[in-house]
């Protein structure tokens, strides 16, 4: 969620429409740039945030049951996917032009709230990923 919310404030209003209005993002409100980085970098599927997690769960499932052509699919879509969300980091990080700044509004409190949700439950995957796993197999029996 955070980084979806994230991608629509700006002052202008009609909210972000190209990789490339990201640019000044990081350097605007460095907070949310990082936790835009965090939640890209888990859409892309990056170990060990829970992005990949779910993936590979996804893709285990789907070999279990002997859908070999439906989890090498999944792959090669999650491969294109990461390409993406690795182009939105590259985005947020490097400034060709610093002269032009974009300036990021506030976010409301429910905004705000929901992205430090997702900040948390990602940053609980790095610190806590055997334990989640614990669970979650825990769950499944």
């Amino acid at each position: 969620f955070g980084a979806f919310i994230g991608l629509v404030k700006y002052k202008g209003g009609s909210g972000i429409k190209y990789i490339g209005n990201l640019k000044y993002l990081y350097q605007d409100n460095m907070l949310v740039g990082v936790i835009m980085f965090l939640s890209f970098f888990s859409l892309a599927g990056i170990p060990p945030l829970s992005g990949f997690i779910s993936k590979a769960y996804v893709f285990l499932s789907a070999i279990m049951q002997e859908s070999y052509g439906l989890a090498l699919m999944g792959i090669i879509l999650s491969v294109i996917g990461g390409s993406y969300y690795l182009r939105c980091v590259r985005g947020l990080s490097f400034i060709q032009n610093k002269n032009k700044w974009m300036c990021f509004v506030g976010y409301t409190r429910l905004e705000a709230n929901i992205i430090i949700v997702g900040f948390i439950f990602n940053l609980s995957f790095i610190l806590f990923v055997n334990d989640i796993l614990q669970i979650i197999y825990n769950i499944q029996l």
